[in-house]
């Protein structure tokens, strides 16, 4: 048996894992695909491994019109529009219409995440909702803090784990901004007023840049209360730009 063709049996075991059904060889007569019925009731072409890889990753596999309903849905979250498969570039692209009318080609998972300007309208981080996040992580002995801005604050605490089983990271506390470019002047000013008033609170990187990739930013865990005030005063109209923050 060829090492790239898995055997009917382990075909069987892996779809059993999955809640998917083995109905048939390809339609196309591919000898590396299968035809499935999945959990959701509709049928499609897969290869085999794919299938066996979705089973040994405990998860569970989708079928093509399941998985673009689920790309428009993700599309719909941020005021865009699936219209189809991308033209010019590969497989993890789409081609999405902004609500303004433009179209383009974005990735999947940039979509999925918020993390696109539109082209055509010129909506870009700056001008996009944002927001300021204070994210928990644990480096070895040591529970430590990070305060920063993103538009998405759960994307960017997976983002900035290296070994997420190690690390625990999760979000303690976030506040809207109006704009990135705000939320970025803003979240500058907070590192600035806390270096001056609390430099205790600073973790050197060398604690924690194995861990977690940032090169600053990052406080100890018991600077939570004060940190939550400087948030609960920008909430309440504080700018830390000003004269006051001094």
């Amino acid at each position: 048996m060829d090492a790239d063709h898995p055997s009917t049996g382990s075909k069987l075991h892996a779809c059993s894992h999955i809640g998917a059904e083995l109905i048939g060889a390809d339609p196309k007569g591919n000898r590396h695909y299968g035809l499935f019925r999945f959990v959701c009731g509709h049928t499609d072409r897969r290869q085999y491994h794919r299938i066996e890889a979705a089973a040994a990753g405990g998860h569970q596999a989708s079928c093509s019109e399941c998985i673009e309903d689920r790309y428009a849905e993700e599309a719909q979250c941020h005021d865009w529009q699936l219209i189809g498969p991308a033209v010019r570039k590969g497989p993890n692209y789409r081609n999405y219409q902004h609500a303004c009318g433009h179209c383009q080609e974005v990735a999947v998972v940039n979509m999925r995440n918020g993390d696109l300007d539109c082209a055509g309208c010129g909506e870009t981080w700056a001008s996009k909702p944002s927001e300021i996040y204070i994210l928990a992580f644990t480096v070895p002995n040591l529970s430590v803090i990070k305060l920063g801005y993103s538009s998405n604050s759960t994307f960017r605490m997976r983002q900035v784990q290296c070994d997420p089983d190690l690390t625990r990271g999760f979000l303690l506390r976030k506040i809207d901004i109006k704009t990135g470019h705000r939320a970025i002047c803003i979240e500058k000013a907070l590192h600035s007023h806390i270096r001056r008033n609390r430099p205790d609170l600073i973790v050197p990187p060398e604690l924690f840049r194995d861990h977690i990739r940032t090169t600053s930013e990052v406080y100890h865990r018991h600077g939570k209360p004060y940190i939550e005030a400087l948030l609960d005063a920008v909430e309440s109209g504080w700018d830390p730009r000003a004269q006051s923050a001094h």
